[in-house]
């Protein structure tokens, strides 16, 4: 069997296993769009019950995202950059499907540039193949918090860094000699 057909096989073959995974990167899509257009009430819209209900509520939740982007107004922050990548593993729990995807960040102000590495937990339901829903990492505290809510994850599971840079913008003036 010539590499070509032998490729094809392979990829054929795979197509099932990745079928499930279908509506994931136009998931993503919308929801950088609602990021970047602060657009409060999709992004509560795609989030995971579980974490709607840690915050007490659709309500709750609404107001939580509506505060965050008025926070970063005062502080003079504009969202310059956001870059969701594609998951490399997809992680079976009891009754889910878990991903992380990892987040790139820049917010920019005239003080200050804010540069933050983090990620999303995003998960579809096994049975119904219903919407992603995602839950933002930087929520998590501990690695246990993820295996609490998705119970049945592998204990192997690959979890992203995260990390956060501030870069303070200083004026420059030149001296007097």
């Amino acid at each position: 069997m010539n590499k070509s057909v032998l490729l094809l096989v392979s990829l054929l073959a795979a197509l099932p296993a990745w079928a499930q995974f279908d509506g994931l990167a136009p998931a993503l899509a919308k929801l950088k769009a609602a990021t970047l257009a602060q657009d409060a009430q999709t992004l509560v819209a795609m989030t995971h019950p579980k974490a709607i209900a840690a915050q007490g509520g659709e309500e709750a939740a609404l107001i939580n995202a509506q505060e965050s982007f008025l926070n970063l107004e005062r502080r003079g922050l504009k969202q310059s950059a956001l870059t969701l990548d594609t998951p490399t593993q997809f992680y079976p729990s009891k009754d889910d499907w878990v991903a992380f995807v990892p987040i790139h960040s820049r917010l920019e102000s005239k003080n200050q540039v804010v540069s933050e590495d983090g990620y999303l937990i995003a998960v579809r339901p096994k049975q119904d193949g219903s919407a992603w829903h995602f839950i933002d990492g930087a929520g998590v505290e501990v690695p246990q918090q993820i295996f609490d809510y998705f119970p049945g994850l592998p204990p192997d599971i690959s979890i992203p860094k995260k990390s956060s840079k501030i870069r303070l913008i200083t004026p420059w003036t030149p001296s007097k000699k």
